[in-house]
């Protein structure tokens, strides 16, 4: 009863805090925004467009035909989804002014303002591209969003050019306007009214919003509030999913309806999911299910202090992120004068920029994110028990339903929970739980033997952190993943400092893949070479793919800075600043799930931008070594994980014209729906813009071949490493697991049963299947053009200790 209670709760508090976003848009002034509007803008706005591209070309005589022409001259490239689209939203902004509300005049007058403002800055944008870009670039940097502010500004340096120009007149104006609104109110008759108001015996005219288009927006409203409940964590054991899938995780039916087993995007997508039924995974979210947790009471606390003084260790800073500036050298340069090379450097400039704009809002995020996990953990404190509902994405790859505060969450979150039950460690518990304070302080290469005595050599800093978290902070925060390893110390401290194995404890261990991608790669195709750089074979040291790569690098620079040519002095460059592992390590992270030269080029560029300093060049210099380094790092990666680009090629190569779909060794159903649609992007100098998908009759489209083969590679080797979690949680078959698809973990005192059980399932996986030529026959591919399996043998992964750790 109490979590049917509580379920009434996360429907109500979902509800509200819909309404407030709603609420806030409108009252910020994007009324455009709200979904209401947005739903209409999506539906109508083309017919809007097309309306009013007729009344703009319509063949008329007398002052009619001028003013026509006038309004086809609004639009440089006779794109009428941007009028309409200046029109609906000054329209429906007006509406929310209240008593302030414009009058039909005035409403024609502000349409046709901003029209002709925009029409400006799209003469200003063709004549001085570079200057307006840089204008434009400055605005965003300073986050300037308000429609007066910018017309401000790009109006002033439009005077200031002294660019050729002839305002409209007050009549133009108004006729214009009141062209476009005339369209506007024909297209939404059922909404919009022309409205006689009175006022000190005066009569105006103001646009109004129908009584029927108030029920079904408030009912709009209403409904999808409705649909948003907040997936919060539950009070009980969460309910198992069933043979049907038809529910489970939450209890009553909105919820549930919010969860379902495996997300799926499209009619054929759910019809290919009906047809299957893949009894492992719905095993094994049943038994992550099971897992009991509660908030880890002393690193809430240290979070509180450290939040209240302002000190961010572990948490997103508050400072934004501020894109690169665009290269000086070339700002006075016209686009029709840039050399190709130049063009190039403006397009990886582009792609850094969108990069920054990308990180910036992800900021945002993780504060909004470490607040909402934040508050939700202290309201939790009181909860003997929490439990989490989980579910699967399209590629078996299990997801919990909470965000924020998760056992999948970020560092903050993570280290917030522990589970609800201590287990008492035992000699192996000591050993796990050592290994545990040393990976999440970033001492992850060594032995396992050598992790733990690096524990124990630091008993003193430890003792500091448990005394006085906030004047030891230099310590922990420096830490990797400083939350977790703050909780290890507390834990460590309950066992005497690592003396006592009777000592009991909750927070979770987890061992973690190396380059998880690659490993199933190197399985998968017999590769010894990605076997040994993933740890997929007995060493006495674990292998770091990513220094063995930035070595490789190494070695080719030095053979070009002892060759004459006109570039020896970059290679003697880079080898003075030196190669680290960290610069390799996006490179080949992200390459089994899509990564491209291009991609590595923008990450060599992003790692010179922050180490710059140590080149004692002028900024001018930078993309050229970026540039150059780009093949040479591309080529070392594909002499350490040959086989796995192969993979990755044949897999794009076999991708056919059709929605890709196949089953997993699990008999998981993978259904790729990217589908090709026709697409209207509205964009606007200064009243942004919209991306209105056009439908077709079918309401399904055809499929994109573009997207089908670039997700092939990610979302098959996610496919399979979500079979093995799969498996591996169905062998243990532990009491407690926090399992983030390539990261591991129990109680510390269970790790040896999860430690072989990681081991012998990749195994099975590799023994009992063969996923790629499975796949290969599964999609019609031409299995004679498969990748060769080389001479690793995959008995050996029962002996490499480091494939997970």
């Amino acid at each position: 009863q109490q979590q049917l209670a509580w379920e009434a709760e996360c429907i109500e508090r979902g509800t509200a805090r819909y309404y407030a976003n709603q609420d806030r848009l409108r009252d910020g002034g994007q009324n455009d925004q709200t979904d209401v509007v947005s739903f209409l803008l999506h539906q109508r706005l083309t017919d809007t467009a097309e309306l009013i591209e007729n009344m703009a070309t319509a063949k008329v005589r007398g002052k009619g035909a001028v003013y026509n022409k006038l309004l086809r001259s609004a639009t440089l490239d006779q794109d009428y989804h941007k009028v309409a689209y200046i029109g609906v939203k000054a329209a429906f902004t007006s509406l929310m002014l209240l008593n302030k509300r414009d009058t039909i005049l005035q409403l024609c007058l502000k349409i046709s303002a901003q029209l002709e403002a925009d029409l400006k800055c799209q003469l200003f944008e063709a004549e001085y591209p570079a200057y307006y870009n840089t204008v434009v670039k400055s605005l965003a940097d300073q986050n300037v969003t308000d429609y007066t502010h910018k017309h401000k500004v790009l109006m002033k340096k439009f005077t200031e050019f002294n660019l050729e120009w002839n305002d409209w007149t007050t009549v133009q104006k108004t006729q214009v306007g009141s062209k476009v609104l005339r369209c506007i109110l024909t297209v939404f008759d059922d909404v919009l009214f022309i409205d006689k108001e009175w006022s000190r015996g005066k009569s105006t005219y103001k646009i109004n919003t129908t009584v029927a288009f108030d029920e079904w927006a408030a009912e709009f409203e209403k409904e999808r509030g409705f649909m948003h409940p907040y997936l919060l964590p539950l009070k009980i054991q969460p309910n198992d999913w069933v043979e049907g899938n038809t529910h489970g995780g939450y209890y009553t039916p909105r919820m549930c309806a919010s969860l379902p087993f495996i997300k799926t995007k499209s009619k054929e997508h759910r019809a290919f999911v009906a047809g299957h039924n893949p009894e492992q995974h719905r095993e094994a979210v049943n038994r992550i299910q099971k897992t009991s947790w509660k908030i880890n009471e002393q690193v809430l606390a240290v979070q509180e202090l450290i939040y209240e003084r302002g000190l961010e260790i572990g948490m997103p800073s508050n400072e934004p992120i501020i894109p690169p500036p665009f290269p000086a050298y070339l700002r006075d340069v016209e686009k029709e004068d840039l050399t190709d090379a130049q063009k190039e450097e403006i397009g990886v400039w582009k792609e850094l920029a969108k990069r920054a704009y990308g990180r910036e809002k992800e900021r945002k995020g993780k504060v909004l994110a470490f607040m909402q996990a934040h508050k939700l953990a202290k309201e939790l404190r009181t909860w003997e028990q929490v439990y989490f509902a989980y579910n699967c994405d399209f590629r078996g790859r299990i997801y919990c339903a909470t965000s924020g505060l998760s056992p999948q969450g970020a560092d903050t979150a993570k280290g917030l929970l522990c589970f609800s039950e201590a287990k008492t460690l035992g000699e192996s518990g000591i050993k796990w739980l050592a290994v545990q304070g040393a990976n999440t302080y970033g001492y992850d290469k060594a032995t396992y033997q050598d992790r733990v005595q690096w524990i124990r050599e630091r008993e003193s800093e430890i003792r500091r952190v448990v005394a006085d978290p906030i004047s030891s902070r230099e310590f922990w925060g420096a830490a990797d993943k400083p939350y977790q390893f703050l909780a290890f110390c507390f834990d460590w401290a309950s066992a005497s400092y690592g003396t006592d194995p009777s000592a009991k404890s909750a927070i979770p261990v987890g061992l973690d893949g190396s380059c998880n991608g690659l490993q199933h790669f190197s399985g998968m195709l017999r590769d010894m070479v990605g076997a040994g750089a993933t740890n997929l074979i007995r060493t006495e040291l674990p292998n770091d793919i990513y220094q063995q790569v930035s070595d490789v690098c190494t070695e080719k620079l030095r053979t070009l800075s002892a060759t004459p040519s006109d570039t020896y002095q970059l290679a003697s460059k880079w080898l003075e600043v030196g190669l680290t592992r960290k610069l390799a390590k996006r490179p080949v992270m992200t390459l089994p799930y899509g990564a491209t030269r291009q991609s590595a080029r923008t990450y060599i560029l992003e790692y010179c931008l922050e180490n710059w300093g140590k080149f004692h060049l002028d900024e001018s210099h930078q993309f050229a070594y970026a540039n150059y380094l780009t093949p040479i790092l591309w080529e070392s990666i594909g002499e350490v994980v040959v086989a796995a680009r192969e993979a990755m090629d044949w897999l794009r190569a076999s991708v056919g014209k059709e929605y890709t779909q196949w089953l997993t060794p699990l008999d998981f159903p993978v259904y790729q729906y990217y589908r090709k649609v026709k697409e209207v992007q509205v964009v606007t100098q200064l009243n942004g813009g919209i991306r209105l998908i056009v439908h077709p009759a079918d309401n399904e489209g055809k499929p994109n071949s573009y997207q089908q083969k670039n997700g092939v590679s990610p979302n098959f080797v996610h496919s399979i490493d979500s079979t093995h979690m799969v498996l591996t949680i169905n062998e243990a078959k532990l009491d407690s697991y926090a399992m983030i698809h390539d990261d591991y973990g129990t109680h510390a005192a269970d790790i040896e049963k999860l430690f072989p059980a990681i081991r012998d399932t990749f195994h099975q996986l590799y023994t009992e299947h063969s996923p790629l030529q499975d796949w290969a026959e599964q999609v019609g591919a031409d299995t004679d053009t498969m990748p060769a399996t080389g001479t690793y043998d995959i008995d050996s992964i029962r002996e490499a200790e480091y494939f997970f750790g």
